[in-house]
């Protein structure tokens, strides 16, 4: 099982955040209160995955932060609504009309470069 870590950075400064304590919003709140307000003002970009507590200590702790999300976790969740999507139209649709979703899973969720001729 890998272990997870969080770090959390501020010029060349980072913070591994204890990996018990690291998927905690109290755990990078702890963070900014080390770095202090001047330089919690200064920020203007956090980068995170889509963790709620992060997201929610980076809000309630730099206001004039923008959040990046990363390419990674914006992508699982684009091909989760898609699958969804596909799944649904599955349903609704009938007969013969199925028959152009079946088997579809793997061409709409994969990057066209692994594809083959007949995929793309």
């Amino acid at each position: 099982m890998r272990k997870k870590q969080t770090v959390a950075g501020y010029e060349s400064v980072a913070w591994v955040l204890s990996k018990i304590k690291a998927r905690s919003e109290e755990s990078l709140d702890m963070f900014y209160q080390w770095l202090g307000e001047k330089k919690v003002e200064k920020i203007r970009l956090a980068v995170m995955d889509m963790w709620k507590a992060f997201e929610a200590s980076t809000m309630k702790n730099a206001t004039n932060t923008a959040i990046l999300y990363d390419k990674f976790h914006v992508i699982r969740h684009l091909g989760e609504a898609l699958d969804d999507v596909r799944k649904a139209e599955y349903s609704r649709l009938s007969g013969k009309e199925r028959k152009y979703i079946k088997g579809q899973k793997w061409v709409l969720l994969s990057k066209r470069e692994n594809l083959t001729l007949d995929g793309k």
